[in-house]
């Protein structure tokens, strides 16, 4: 069933821009399922701690950002650890999609794991199929 996501709005725009100049920005890549009882969501975020990381529903749109402070080998400090190349640095993922179906906002559970997120987001009851009693006579 693809019926649980309309659209993905453009992240781009804010691309390479953030209130702090060595964080750049990138979308956020995620996927997204259907079953019959909620919406589950599975972004990867390498490197993102918990206390970065920020979940929002508001109405039908749902923004995930995380940000990954620049790595820094261990047993070093910058002052002891030059960089000769570097691509991670810090970054700041973000995405939002809008829900098609209703979901329990109360109900939401979210869980990070080895660089993995994932949210679990109850269909609301006028949204779960049921089965209809058929009365006889």
């Amino acid at each position: 069933m693809a019926t649980a996501l309309t659209t993905t709005e453009d992240t781009t725009a804010t691309q390479g821009r953030t209130t702090n100049p060595d964080l750049r920005t990138a979308p956020m890549p995620l996927d997204l399922f259907e079953r019959d009882d909620a919406l589950l969501v599975i972004a990867s975020l390498p490197g993102v701690h918990s206390e970065d990381l920020d979940i929002r529903l508001e109405g039908d749109r749902l923004t995930v950002t995380a940000d990954r402070h620049e790595p820094i080998p261990a047993g070093t400090d910058d002052a002891v650890a030059t960089p000769l190349f570097r691509e991670l640095g810090s970054v700041r993922w973000t995405r939002a999609v809008r829900l098609r179906t209703p979901v329990d906002a109360d109900a939401i559970n979210a869980k990070l794991e080895n660089g993995m997120l994932q949210l679990t987001m109850p269909k609301a009851p006028e949204a779960r199929p049921r089965a209809i009693e058929v009365n006889v006579g």
